[in-house]
């Protein structure tokens, strides 16, 4: 690991401890989730640049047009949570895995700011998050939710999990896909070093909520598999049998 990385994780732990913890204890005193969003998106902001790493944002009028919504993305690392934040017109609720809540101060601060952590492996827990989700929706407030599920390795599109797509069904609401490039590079799946890398947000059209209605699951699952190849610049993986029945989940 280069000194440079060296310093880039460190500053990443201490800014994430010390802007959370101020945005925190904000919240106990004003109970104000909006604030919790204009910080977590501060939070980012600065991160991003402290790591070299310029976003580049496309068709955020999408997004914009399309509230309520779930916003659906692909997963390459760790670094799309900062760089959704940081590009984001919006500060959406995000449907993450209960692993974040145990992350000192940055889990703290998503439970503070409402957003919805779930355990896939407890279906019970799943369906309440999930349940959770839809009532965000119904509200006003719009989703984020990452339905490969998992961080993939930069090369391909994964198979996607139906929970998200079920959820925009039930909440009667558009679905818009996100495609993310290059945030592989800035923090590999493998590895604690931190380099710098342009990375690519790229907002695509809204699928509205008539067609999210009108289509199935299955079909709305390809449907935006495509468009995360189209908007991302990657293939699709190839057809994985351990994933064959997939149907809960974030």
């Amino acid at each position: 690991m280069s000194l440079r990385s060296l310093s880039n994780a460190l500053f990443g732990v201490v800014w994430t401890a010390g802007s959370s913890s101020l945005a925190i204890g904000a919240h106990y005193l004003t109970q104000d989730q909006k604030m919790v969003g204009h910080a977590t998106a501060l939070w980012a902001r600065v991160l991003a640049k402290r790591w070299s790493m310029p976003v580049r944002v496309e068709g955020a009028e999408h997004l914009l047009e399309a509230q309520p919504c779930v916003i659906m993305s692909n997963h390459l690392s760790y670094a799309d949570i900062v760089a959704l934040f940081a590009a984001l017109p919006l500060h959406p609720k995000f449907i993450a895995k209960r692993e974040l809540r145990k992350v000192p101060f940055l889990g703290k601060l998503m439970q503070c700011g409402g957003h919805i952590f779930i355990d896939r492996t407890q279906r019970k827990q799943a369906i309440k998050a999930m349940a959770i989700a839809a009532a965000e929706l119904r509200k006003g407030e719009s989703i984020l939710i990452f339905p490969e599920g998992t961080r993939g390795e930069g090369r391909s599109i994964g198979v996607l999990h139906s929970g998200g797509f079920r959820l925009a069904k039930q909440a009667g609401v558009a679905i818009v896909p996100v495609g993310i490039r290059g945030t592989e590079r800035v923090l590999p799946r493998r590895g604690l070093s931190v380099q710098g890398a342009e990375v690519s947000v790229r907002i695509g059209a809204a699928i509205p909520a008539s067609s999210v209605k009108s289509q199935t699951t299955q079909e709305l699952m390809e449907l935006v598999r495509d468009r995360f190849c189209e908007l991302s610049g990657l293939p699709p993986a190839p057809p994985n049998p351990d994933h064959a029945g997939e149907t809960l989940g974030a």
